[in-house]
């Protein structure tokens, strides 16, 4: 391996997926996902090439297909009282340690991408079926020259689902999840100890923050129009004029099953967990996602 990386090539590129910081995609496991390999002038070699390099040294395929798996469907809703728990334990942060590092299993953490040949006669099928994918962000197409094997070109295609559930989360953020963060929302008004760090921190000519000046009611139909803009305004999407409305709708509903299910609606305050109701909106974001569609699913059978 030391051989190989010194002597043909220079670079291994991989992302580190964390099931503590989901982005869209759900992520169940820690693991690394190999998916390049540069020469040792920094250009990438033919993807034939890296991925024949990686299984040489025992690195194999994550996923069989381009879609991630989801997180297994829940027994049962859970409750207020158990969020931290579950969050913990399914985020994994109950397995890094105080002093620093990841408990480690024995199980392998280190694997490539799905990779596929096809032609350049391929290609508008070959976009429109990634852009089709569910659990996915996308995919890197190398165009390589025919004869000679060259890369002449990368492509970095976005399923439109990505797209889509990434403006959602945009939108829930600065509709729902920021005012609550920052406790303008009355049914959950910030503990003293916020309201001094806050008014600590406060900057000069800063403007004083509304704490408690809006219902929770009201923010989510802020929230409803923020969605509502943003599937309107995604034209750069495929099939958005004819598909913005069923958008729309997702993302409405999930931010309604958010409410209810994570906030009570507002009626018992007391017994809900904010701190960990917000820290799984920032980093399990789409196993929220995952969630609502399987309960959406559940309640059309």
């Amino acid at each position: 391996f030391v051989s190989e990386m010194s002597q043909k090539y220079g670079t291994i590129m991989a992302e580190i997926n964390t099931p503590w910081y989901e982005h869209i995609v759900p992520i169940n496991s820690l693991y690394m996902e190999c998916y390049s390999v540069l020469d040792l002038r920094g250009r990438p070699v033919h993807p034939k090439d890296a991925f024949t390099f990686f299984k040489s040294f025992g690195i194999d395929q994550i996923h069989p297909t381009m879609s991630a798996p989801v997180p297994p469907k829940r027994k049962k809703p859970i409750s207020p009282g158990e969020l931290e728990d579950v969050l913990n334990k399914e985020s994994h942060k109950n397995r890094i340690r105080a002093s620093g590092g990841y408990k480690l299993d024995g199980k392998k953490y280190i694997g490539h991408v799905y990779f596929k040949q096809h032609t350049i006669q391929e290609l508008e099928g070959v976009v429109n079926e990634i852009r089709d994918m569910p659990n996915t962000e996308g995919a890197v197409l190398y165009l390589t020259d025919a004869k000679s094997d060259a890369v002449i070109g990368l492509v970095k295609v976005k399923s439109s689902e990505y797209v889509i559930r990434r403006r959602l989360r945009e939108n829930l953020k600065g509709g729902l999840f920021g005012p609550l963060r920052r406790g303008e929302i009355k049914e959950f008004p910030p503990s003293k100890e916020k309201l001094l760090a806050k008014s600590g921190s406060k900057k000069k000519n800063q403007k004083k923050a509304a704490i408690g000046s809006k219902s929770l009611n009201h923010v989510l139909g802020v929230t409803r129009d923020r969605i509502y803009k943003g599937c309107r305004k995604l034209t750069h999407v495929p099939g958005c004029s004819e598909l913005w409305e069923e958008w729309f709708a997702f993302g409405k509903g999930f931010s309604e099953w958010w409410v209810e299910s994570r906030l009570l609606n507002g009626y018992n305050p007391e017994k809900v967990n904010l701190e960990a109701v917000l820290e799984e909106a920032k980093i399990r974001i789409a196993s929220l996602y995952a969630e609502y569609v399987a309960i959406s699913e559940e309640k059309q059978r």
